[in-house]
């Protein structure tokens, strides 16, 4: 048991030699090997792993860009729809009033067009049979 004590207190003081520039024994040392480490969460290991390693963030920055590209080809199939708006004079003379049989009207106007253009789905689904049988039609006379 003596023994034991002598090769800690040679310990401790081997440590603070290594540790302290003056010769210190007021120091305690405890045994933290086995304590519990509060574990990340994982959304903060998704975060810090996105913001610190640029090869994670070049390819989440692929699967946006690979999502928004999805996006644009799918809102490819929408119809397209046009709006327009004009606003100037709209009078044959470059006036802003004029007078016609004394009234007096505003040569300002403007105006708003818009246009949905629907395709036909039917046509493109069914066309290419029709087209493959019109071939071979042609093919059977000749």
């Amino acid at each position: 048991m003596q023994e034991s004590q002598l090769a800690l207190l040679n310990a401790r003081l081997d440590l603070a030699v290594l540790l302290f520039p003056d010769f210190n024994d007021r120091f305690e040392v405890q045994d933290d090997l086995h304590a519990t480490i509060p574990i990340p969460t994982l959304d903060e290991v998704q975060h810090q792993a996105a913001s610190k390693n640029p090869d994670l963030r070049a390819a989440l920055a692929a699967v946006r860009e690979a999502g928004r590209e999805v996006a644009a080809a799918r809102a490819a199939y929408l119809p397209p729809l046009t709006l327009d708006y004009f606003y100037g004079i709209d009078a044959t003379h470059f006036a802003v009033n004029s007078v016609t049989d004394g009234h007096k009207f505003s040569n300002l106007g403007s105006s708003i067009e818009g246009t949905l253009n629907i395709p036909n789905m039917e046509l493109g689904h069914h066309a290419e049979p029709r087209e493959t049988k019109r071939t071979e039609a042609h093919a059977s006379q000749a």
